[in-house]
C-alpha cells in the first residue's frame, strides 16, 4: 500500500541501498553515507535519481559506474598451487585482503551505452576516462572508514586472459 503497484524503477541503485530502504520502511533512520533510502524515489516524493555514480570496493578490487562508463580494477596475480587452500581459494593474509596501490592491476573500462554486456575493454583507448573515474573513486574511498571486517575470501580467476584476484 505504500508503493505504486506495477511500476518498474529504472535508475541505477546498488544493493547497499537496501539497508537504508529497509531501515526507513521499518521506522528507523533513512540514508547513510553509503546507502540511500529508495522509498521517497519509488513513491515519486523525491525527484531525480538516488545516485549519479555507483561505487564499490572489496579489498584490492575497485569499481565505479556512471551513466555511460564502468571502470573495474582487479589485482593481477602471480600465483602458484602452494598459495591455494584445499578449496582452491587463495590463502588469506593476516588482517584480510587490503588495497595496496603498488599491486599491479588489470584495468577494465566499458562503455555501457554501446556495450551493455561489457564485452570490449576500452581502457587503453580512453585513458582520460580511466583517470577521471579512478580519481573520483579515490575521492569517494577517501571519505570512508577502514572496513571493520576486511574481505577474507578470495580465489584466482581469469579475465581477458589474465590471472586476477577475485575478492568476495
Amino acid at each position: 500500500a505504500r508503493l505504486p503497484a506495477g511500476e518498474i524503477y529504472e535508475p541505477q541503485v546498488i544493493s547497499l541501498d537496501l539497508y537504508a530502504t529497509f531501515s526507513a520502511a521499518a521506522g528507523g533512520h533513512g540514508s547513510t553515507p553509503d546507502s540511500v533510502d529508495l522509498v521517497p524515489f519509488l513513491r515519486h516524493e523525491r525527484p531525480g535519481e538516488p545516485h549519479d555514480v555507483l561505487y564499490w570496493r572489496s579489498g584490492p578490487t575497485i569499481a565505479i559506474r556512471d551513466d555511460r562508463w564502468k571502470l573495474i580494477e582487479y589485482a593481477l596475480l602471480d600465483t602458484s598451487e602452494s598459495q591455494l587452500d584445499a578449496s582452491g581459494r587463495l590463502v588469506t593474509p593476516p588482517g584480510g585482503w587490503q588495497l595496496d596501490p603498488a599491486t599491479p592491476k588489470l584495468t577494465l573500462l566499458y562503455d555501457l551505452i554501446s556495450d551493455p554486456k561489457e564485452q570490449h575493454n576500452l581502457a587503453a583507448r580512453y585513458p582520460e576516462e580511466v583517470s577521471r573515474l579512478r580519481k573520483r573513486h579515490e575521492m569517494w574511498a577517501g571519505q570512508l572508514a577502514t572496513p571493520i571486517l576486511p574481505p577474507e575470501r578470495s580465489a584466482p580467476g581469469k579475465i581477458d586472459g589474465k590471472a586476477v584476484q577475485l575478492v568476495f
